[in-house]
């Protein structure tokens, strides 16, 4: 019988090294919530800094910070396009669900990559702290600047 490397699993020898706390990634479902209550440039900013945790490339994570100035270039062409009869909250959440479906669509590799045969709940950092400041910060600015231009 001859020992052939065909049938053996490729990836069980090239895990990455755990990244200590404070230093993982975060879950990409939880940047949605971040996108919704905080708008494009909250998750912009999460989305940034999520790549560079991924090890993503410096222009990948460029791309996600460009989407956010994109969905809030959108949101101030909307809020001066329409009547003031729609509330900019509506206008930011929006921005910020489109800005997520990008920054989601170019982390997903690497996340993949990165949670292969971790466990859940230790590979991940929380999002709690990091999360909630960029919402408030960056949905009251958002909201802010929308509010003054309408």
């Amino acid at each position: 019988m001859h020992d052939d490397d065909l049938f053996s699993p490729s990836l069980s020898q090239t895990s990455r090294p755990e990244l200590p706390a404070g230093s993982r990634p975060w879950r990409l479902g939880s940047q949605f919530y971040v996108a919704f209550f905080g708008g494009p440039l909250a998750m912009a900013a999460i989305g940034f800094l999520n790549a560079t945790r991924l090890g993503l490339p410096r222009s990948r994570a460029r791309q996600i910070a460009a989407a956010g100035a994109a969905a809030f270039a959108g949101a101030v062409a909307t809020v001066l396009a329409l009547d003031s009869d729609v509330t900019p909250r509506l206008i930011v959440a929006v921005a910020g669900v489109a800005c997520y479906v990008v920054a989601r669509r170019l982390q997903r590799d690497a996340d993949r990559l990165y949670g292969l045969g971790k466990d859940e709940e230790l590979a991940y950092d929380s999002l709690v702290g990091p999360g909630l400041l960029a919402a408030v910060v960056g949905g009251f600015g958002t909201i802010a600047v929308l509010t003054g231009l309408s």
